[in-house]
């Protein structure tokens, strides 16, 4: 007499559904992730994301440059955008006079 659908047996659990499979970010899916084509930093041709397959860094994720073959961890990649979150906030803030 189930309804056939899955338990959620907890918020990490629930969470994890629910955000993207490429950043891991909660805020969107992967078809909207904005990590996937973004910009390299050498030859600002777009970059995907991939993940590593070699016994010393094996399942993490990084972005990588088809081009120039340039490679940046998500992990460094997500740090750099959280440090940098805060001052384009003050910024946009400080020009709408708030």
């Amino acid at each position: 007499m189930g309804g056939g659908g899955k338990l959620v047996s907890s918020k990490v659990k629930l969470e994890k559904d629910l955000g993207c499979f490429s950043c891991g970010m909660l805020d969107h899916w992967i078809d909207s992730c904005p990590w996937n084509g973004s910009r390299c930093k050498r030859c600002f041709d777009g970059r995907a994301v991939r993940i590593s397959q070699q016994p010393h860094s094996f399942g993490q994720k990084n972005l990588s440059c088809p081009n120039c073959r340039s490679c940046q961890w998500m992990k460094d990649a997500l740090k750099e955008s959280i440090k940098q979150q805060p001052c384009k906030l003050l910024s946009v803030s400080i020009l709408r006079g708030l």
